[in-house]
């Protein structure tokens, strides 16, 4: 569904809102520089490639942007391009991008932590549990 709405034009994002009178402000809620649309969350941001390099798919992304008119177009261009395991990856990612957006509109909290992993003292017993439900 998350997909079909980007294709589609349905994501609620700020621009797109206020094209539909909706009376709320037009800025990116990170940088609150730019006008909030798919391309600027999903693919100009700063942070937002951050994110796509932090998870090794900057490369696929940074050599199709120059060729594409629209968010789009990239992500047809990536599904016909790239093996399903990456396309599966791309999309994950801009799920994540999305929920970080949400997240700092929402709830005023932006994604800058990371959680890492750390060995348990000596004296104690550490279990890792990791679950997805898909």
């Amino acid at each position: 569904m998350f997909l079909w709405r980007i294709l589609r034009g349905c994501l609620p994002m700020r621009v797109r809102l206020q094209d539909k009178g909706v009376g709320c402000p037009d800025n990116c809620p990170h940088c609150e520089n730019n006008f909030e649309n798919e391309w600027h969350i999903f693919v100009e941001y700063y942070k937002a490639k951050q994110v796509w390099e932090g998870a090794g798919l900057w490369d696929i992304i940074e050599a199709l942007i120059n060729n594409v008119a629209s968010l789009n177009d990239l992500i047809f261009t990536i599904f016909r391009s790239q093996p399903q395991k990456k396309v599966l990856e791309i999309v994950m990612m801009l799920w994540c991008l999305w929920k970080r957006r949400n997240k700092k509109i929402w709830e005023d909290k932006d994604s800058n932590n990371r959680t890492r992993w750390q060995p348990s003292p000596d004296e104690e017993l550490k279990c890792n549990v990791e679950a997805a439900i898909f």
